[in-house]
């Protein structure tokens, strides 16, 4: 075990002298458009590192805190040498080609934040720097960690502002929540009272004798959730037993 860890942390040695060396290039762009290649081949590598670590670590504590601490220390050079080649505008150009309607998004989340304090607090926290604001360093820093397509938006921002509106109604917070959910691939499922109930959109959690055919929805207790056509959430109701 001993041997292979010896042999692993000198291929991971190795693999870090490499990214340094290609990381010394990038001093050069300075006057250089800058290379988003070569951002995204180093986050690639990055990440594959995390997860080699993530394997280590299983096996031995001392070699995860030391390649751990190379990692940190890595990250840190790189983002030194991107900034000292990348301009607000190339940091947008980078966003533009990485995310989806990053201004929109970009716009959206901020009415989302300015709506309720509550949720401020709690996505202000939450979410990475190049979603919120335009601090540059924040924003390469999260960006090289949390890249986009890695996000969990349920977690992040769909049942946080879920959570808020079913507690509170809100309806200029809804307004901004629908068009959320449209930049970024998602529905919403609220059915309206007196439709019929769908098993494949909606979970019956109560039913009720009523004056209503069987099956009726009389209430809606929590949103459901699809993304991209493919249900995440199913919505709760409540439906009519009919009258006996």
């Amino acid at each position: 075990m001993v041997i292979g860890l010896g042999a692993l942390w000198q291929s991971s040695r190795r693999q870090l002298q490499t990214k340094t060396q290609e990381l010394e290039g990038l001093k050069k762009m300075n006057n250089q458009p800058f290379d988003t290649k070569a951002f995204f081949d180093l986050q690639e590598r990055l990440t594959k590192l995390e997860k080699k670590l993530l394997e280590i670590a299983e096996k031995d504590d001392r070699e995860f805190n030391t390649l751990w601490a190379e990692l940190e220390s890595l990250r840190a050079e790189m983002l030194t040498h991107i900034n000292n080649g990348i301009t607000l505008n190339n940091w947008h150009n980078l966003l533009i080609e990485r995310v989806a309607n990053i201004d929109e998004l970009k716009k959206v989340l901020k009415n989302l934040i300015l709506c309720d304090k509550e949720l401020a607090e709690q996505l202000k926290t939450t979410l990475p720097a190049y979603l919120i604001n335009d601090n540059l360093l924040a924003g390469l820093l999260d960006f090289a960690r949390l890249p986009f397509d890695k996000l969990n938006l349920m977690e992040l921002v769909i049942l946080p502002v879920n959570a808020q509106l079913e507690s509170e109604e809100n309806k200029e917070l809804l307004m901004h929540f629908k068009n959320f959910l449209s930049l970024t691939g998602y529905d919403l499922i609220f059915p309206a009272i007196g439709e019929l109930y769908r098993p494949d959109l909606h979970e019956v959690v109560e039913q009720r004798l009523s004056a209503y055919a069987r099956g009726t929805i009389l209430l809606v207790k929590s949103r459901g959730y699809l993304y991209q056509g493919q249900v995440l959430r199913k919505a709760k109701v409540a439906i009519s037993a009919g009258q006996n």
